[in-house]
């Protein structure tokens, strides 16, 4: 039972150490804001921590600074594992799982075991569990009292590499263990459905469920878990389902019938799919289940599935049978592709698992195999699209062949298909070109390298009134209303003397606008005054009485006695004489003339003066 390799370290799966890059020479300035890991003399060559993911592009930025620097490969004598039972494991090698430990196995991925718990204080284990969660019992101790839900935990995630017990196909995912099916194997449609919600919403990228209905009944759906499995579809989590136990033909149990997930049948040590393998519609693909009937392989046990798990109390390797045993060596695949590129889906899962499967039967789909039997590596290699050897993520220029993954720019994309390669934020030209930022500051659809006003998102040009100002002409007069003082105004930009809304027109030329000119049509006078527009407020005889209004404007004394005559022309200015009778024509009238006088003429051209 025991088989010797030398094993130069733990089976890893990358050809490097994720978070580790090698660089030469004893620490330095030129290691500043890295980690050290450690010094390694004798070499003279220093490890440091970086981001996983990251390794390239830190051994890239070091290279250009003139520093000799190497991502940290790993060296294997074999990619067998040196765990004790590992050669009663034939169901992983008939998946090409040692071709596939060379590209990936599952780290950093979590997949969700839907299932009757697990159990705790295992001899060999698994190395990571997360989030634990008992739905039946509504705690966070989802104790496994069956042992099922511990043996497909086994089969995706056992400690692997440690010489002992058995190991699990990716087994550097971390297992979230929801209890749904209580200690005799039985559960409710309403746990699960609350199990999925629970796996996806913390962080699940895979979910299996080696559980399901009778495929007889023909059910295909149940309101609540089918709400269920549509979140986990539409949030990018892949479920996997056991086709089910029931050796019925015509169709899948539910939920692996349903079309959002993976349905897998079982098949033996042979690659012939089970007897007690539902076949028919909806089937997917099939993996080893196992089948306890037989040893065709001659090594002393019945052909069944091994793993770790705790069964009546009692801690071993038990060989298990069924769909249930089958579907995890899916999920444990689906993980390794999900660990070489994050950002696939469930859909593109699909496809890579359906179209690299090893046909058993016809070519192509058939009822009895699906697609047929998973095959690990072949699906891992649908990651490198380009063929250049570099898969997933890690490849940092998927889409092109690039093979040594030359980044001069350091930005995590390779010169094959980088449109800039001396600009560290940019892989295109873009709007403004390489070196010059895109950014659109302001929000209007305008980059700021051709937007003359990109803090203003109303403007991407200075026009007449600037950024910040809009150029808006109110009054439509062709004067921008920034320059426009009477904005309201069509016929005028400043207020002028009569302000905006009114013209500044001097109707009489008298230099006074009508807005202010009483008299805008006197062009003598501005205001009103005394005598009204149109006639002048003069005072001829200073009397303080204008012209308009003084019945004397002549006479500054006026009429003294009020007879109507003025003074300056009245015969008799202080005695009333309106009638200004003067008899004797001496200017003085008779009513104040004491002696009114005529003369008589006489022969000699003299005259006699006579007073009357």
């Amino acid at each position: 039972m025991h088989q010797r390799l030398k094993i130069l370290s733990s089976l890893q799966a990358k050809s490097f150490k994720s978070g580790e890059v090698v660089v030469a020479g004893a620490p330095g300035p030129h290691l500043a804001g890295l980690e050290i890991t450690k010094y390694l003399p004798n070499a003279n060559i220093t490890v440091v921590k970086v981001d996983r993911g990251r390794e390239f592009a830190t051994v890239q930025r070091l290279l250009t600074r003139g520093h000799k620097a190497s991502r940290n490969y790993i060296v294997h004598a074999t990619d067998i594992p040196n765990d004790q039972y590992y050669p009663y494991q034939w169901h992983f090698s008939v998946l090409q799982s040692e071709e596939a430990w060379s590209l990936s196995s599952g780290d950093g991925v979590t997949v969700a075991v839907l299932d009757t718990g697990i159990a705790s204080s295992a001899n060999d284990g698994i190395n990571c569990i997360v989030s634990p969660r008992d739905v039946v019992n509504n705690d966070d101790f989802p104790n496994d009292g069956d042992g099922h839900g511990t043996h497909v935990s086994g089969i995706i995630a056992q400690s692997t590499g440690n010489g002992i017990g058995v190991a699990g196909l990716s087994f550097n995912a971390c297992i979230m263990p929801v209890k749904v099916l209580d200690d005799t194997g039985v559960g409710s449609t309403a746990d699960i459905a609350e199990g999925i919600h629970y796996a996806v919403d913390n962080g699940a990228k895979v979910i299996n469920m080696s559980l399901g209905t009778n495929a007889k009944y023909g059910y295909r759906h149940e309101l609540f878990m089918d709400a269920a499995l549509n979140y986990a579809h539409q949030n990018n989590v892949t479920v996997v389902c056991a086709s089910g136990n029931d050796g019925y033909s015509q169709n899948v149990s539910y939920p692996a019938i349903y079309p959002t997930t993976i349905a897998v049948g079982a098949t033996d040590i042979n690659n012939n799919v089970t007897k007690y393998s539902n076949t028919g519609e909806g089937l997917d693909i099939v993996a080893p289940g196992g089948d306890l009937n037989k040893d065709l392989n001659g090594d002393g046990y019945a052909d069944g599935i091994v793993q770790e798990t705790f069964i009546n109390f009692t801690w071993g390797y038990y060989f298990l049978q069924g769909t249930s045993m089958a579907s995890p060596h899916v999920a444990a695949v689906v993980a390794m592709l999900y660990e070489l590129d994050p950002n696939l889906t469930p859909d593109i899962i699909y496809q890579i698992l359906t179209t690299t499967s090893l046909d058993l039967y016809a070519t192509g789909y058939d009822n009895t195999s699906g697609y047929g039997l998973v095959q690990a590596y072949d699906a891992l290699r649908e990651t490198d699209v380009d063929g250049d050897g570099v898969f997933g993520e890690d490849d940092n220029c998927p889409n092109i062949y690039n093979p040594n993954q030359i980044d001069s720019d350091v930005d995590s994309l390779g010169n094959a298909c980088d449109g800039c390669l001396t600009d560290t934020l940019k892989t295109s030209p873009g709007i403004c070109g390489c070196g010059i930022s895109d950014i659109d500051s302001d929000s209007d659809g305008t980059a700021d390298c051709i937007d003359q006003c990109d803090n203003d998102p109303d403007k991407i040009v200075v026009g007449i009134c600037g950024c910040g100002v809009a150029d808006t002409d109110t009054d439509g007069d062709g004067t921008a209303d920034c320059n426009d003082s009477c904005s309201g105004d069509s016929l005028k930009t400043e207020p002028g003397i009569c302000g905006c809304g009114m013209s500044d027109i001097d109707s009489d030329s008298d230099g006074t606008a009508d807005c202010v000119d009483q008299c805008d049509n006197d062009p003598d006078k501005i205001v009103v005054g005394i005598c009204g527009c149109g006639v002048a407020d003069i005072d001829t005889d200073g009397d303080g009485t204008a012209d308009c209004n003084d019945q004397c404007p002549n006479d500054s004394s006026n009429d003294a006695d009020s007879d109507g005559v003025c003074d300056d022309i009245d015969n008799c200015p202080n005695t009333f004489n309106p009638k200004q009778k003067d008899s004797d024509k001496n200017g003085i009238g008779d009513i104040c003339d004491s002696c009114n006088f005529y003369l008589i003429p006489t022969k000699l051209g003299g005259a006699i003066v006579i007073c009357l």
